[in-house]
């Protein structure tokens, strides 16, 4: 009963991320769209590449802690790597507001239109930054859980799945949006 209650899980959490995959090639496919149809509207140098490569560097972190609390049955390690990965989930969303509310970020102070690059951007930076947060409530609740002492490793698999996926979500974003005539 157990093992088939974690494998209808594990199916739903990858029919979840290929949903997701396709929503996301869908958002990246207009955004190239655009690009190709207004090369002039999206050459702009409003983004800045060390605070995204602090981004990618806080989702390895996180992945790298996801990975290790996946493999613990050690409550205090447990406990210490989703902590860790929580943590950097926090640091990656501040970060990522930070690009957001940078001066010569998108203009989000109702100075005037958005342009096509920016209202992009900020779809794209919006749809993964809801994916993270839904993956921090999820690593949230199972370091709750580990501090009351449940040890839930099923359940820690499959939010370090989803996480992975963020990573590798992330790893596809950059080049497009801050290597490619940005």
């Amino acid at each position: 009963m157990i093992a088939a209650k974690s494998q209808s899980a594990r199916l739903g959490v990858w029919l979840f991320i290929a949903a997701d995959s396709m929503f996301f090639l869908g958002l990246i496919g207009a955004y190239i769209v655009l690009r190709s149809g207004q090369p002039e509207n999206f050459a702009t140098g409003a983004l800045s590449r060390p605070l995204a490569m602090t981004e990618g560097a806080f989702l390895l972190i996180g992945s790298a802690a996801i990975a290790i609390a996946a493999k613990c049955s050690c409550r205090h390690r447990l406990i210490a790597a989703l902590a860790v990965a929580f943590l950097v989930a926090i640091g990656f969303m501040a970060v990522s507001a930070g690009q957001i509310a940078r001066p010569s970020g998108p203009p989000l102070n109702g100075g005037g239109p958005m342009d096509a690059f920016h209202a992009c951007y900020f779809t794209l930076w919006t749809a993964h930054a809801l994916n993270v947060l839904a993956a921090m409530i999820a690593i949230l609740i199972l370091l709750f859980q580990a501090i009351r002492g449940k040890i839930l490793p099923a359940q820690t698999q499959l939010v370090a799945i989803y996480w992975h996926f963020l990573v590798l979500l992330w790893i596809l974003l950059f080049p497009i949006l801050f290597l490619s005539g940005t």
